[in-house]
Formats: C-alpha cells, structure tokens, sequence
C-alpha cells in the first residue's frame, strides 16, 4: 500500500459544513449544496493535519468505512499523540524503545504529563498493533492502482448532423 504524502490538490466537499462555516458558494464557484473541506477545516473538525486523518482511523477506527481502530483509544489520546509523532509508525516506535514495564510507565507518565493524557493507551496499543496497521492500510486510498484501459475505447462517438437536427 501507498501513503499519500501531499494533499495540495486534495479537496474533501461536505454539504453539512455550509451553514456553519456561512459559506456563499458563489465565492467558491462549487456546485450546489457542497462545501469544500480544506485543510485549515480539517484541522478544526478532526484535530489533526488532512494527512493524519489516515493515521487517527488507524487508531480510533471508522465505522462509516467497516475500519476496526485499537479498542479503547479515541480522540482524547490520538490527537496529542500525533500532534507529538506525526504517523502511527512514530508513536510505536516510540513505544517499542521500552524494554521493560518501568520503561512503560515511566512513557505513559511523560504522555500525561506533556501531552495531557488522562490514561495511558500504551497497553491497547501494544495489543492491537495489528489492528493498528491493518486499520491504516484500511484508511489509505491506493494511488498506484494499475488500471489498463484505453479511453479512447470510453469515447461517444457523436454525429454531430444528427445530433444538431435532434436539438432544432
């Protein structure tokens, strides 16, 4: 699997955030009913930058999307977690430099007290490492899909005379 890792030409249209953000679609020349999801909204509504979205489903999971997430690890810890790491890979990295229980505890006590934890999600994560892992290539939308067509093969083949006497 592939990891997106610019979202420059990326753009996400949700017709619920309309009102609330009091979006005049004519400044945006969208369509009708949409609202175009950027990355300062993205930031504001799921906590993390729009390419850490992929890794907060790797954790906290995503029913819409049938993503199973680490049971017992939501926002709360998620969201500092990768403001402080960046990826999932980062944060189990971190907590595979503990070799013993003290090592652990004495993690979970530096992410409660820099990062505000209320409890610490090491032992869940430890887990359901698989889980986590299965849950971001679940999350990551494949880029590098091979798909073998010809468009010219997908092309309507207009007579225009015909079409021209069908539309007087």
């Amino acid at each position: 699997w592939m990891v997106q890792t610019s979202w420059d030409n990326v753009h996400i249209l949700e017709e619920k955030y309309l009102k609330e953000y009091g979006v005049k679609l004519e400044d945006f020349k969208l369509p009708d009913k949409v609202f175009e999801f950027g990355p300062n909204i993205v930031k504001g509504e799921e906590g993390v930058e729009p390419i850490q979205v992929i890794d907060k489903k790797a954790i906290c999971g995503d029913a819409s999307d049938n993503i199973p997430g680490v049971k017992g690890v939501g926002d709360a810890a998620v969201i500092p977690l990768l403001s402080k790491y960046k990826t999932v890979e980062e944060i189990y990295a971190e907590i595979e430099k503990c070799t013993d229980e003290k090592q652990e505890k004495e993690l979970a006590k530096k992410w409660k007290e820099e990062l505000g934890l209320k409890r610490s999600p090491i032992k869940n994560l430890k887990e359901q490492k698989e889980i986590a892992f299965l849950s971001k290539q679940l999350a990551t939308i494949k880029t590098d899909a091979s798909v073998p067509i010809d468009i010219e093969e997908y092309k309507y083949k207009i007579n225009r005379d015909t079409l021209k006497k069908i539309l007087e």
